[in-house]
């Protein structure tokens, strides 16, 4: 699954990829993607996406490497975290000079928590929307 993002007045918002370009986007989600989602994130950043053997064979002393102008940085993120079972599983993030991906083959908890706990934190200050702003993940 893909999911899209883009700023749109100081905020981050997700884009509908059948009714709106994602041209525009400054953040890709790839979870679980599929051979042709790869690929058209991979035509969109210009550069390639790891796949999950590649993801979980990285060395510890690998895990931030700069390739074809972009950065590569994966780590270890909990993944059912509050189920009987919770284990660790690699998430990558690839920073490009237009956009950021995070490629993921697990529902990562504490990446769902924190977009979560930013949505709440938001809604609970005056004046505030849920939405967050660019400045919320870093993209300022």
């Amino acid at each position: 699954m893909l999911a899209f993002y883009a700023i749109r007045d100081e905020r981050l918002v997700p884009l509908d990829p059948k009714t709106e370009s994602v041209d525009d986007a400054v953040w890709i989600d790839l979870l679980n993607p599929n051979f042709e989602e790869e690929a058209h994130a991979e035509r969109l950043l210009g550069v390639g996406i790891p796949t999950r053997e590649e993801m979980a064979e990285i060395e510890v002393s690998s895990r931030l490497y700069s390739e074809d102008n972009a950065l590569y940085m994966t780590a270890l993120l909990l993944v059912n975290g509050q189920g009987p079972l919770p284990r660790s599983e690699p998430v990558t993030f690839i920073l490009t000079p237009k956009r950021l991906a995070s490629v993921r083959y697990a529902d990562a908890t504490l990446l769902r928590a924190s977009l979560w706990h930013r949505d709440a934190t938001k809604r609970n200050r005056p004046g505030s929307s849920a939405a967050g702003t660019a400045g919320d993940i870093g993209c300022t």
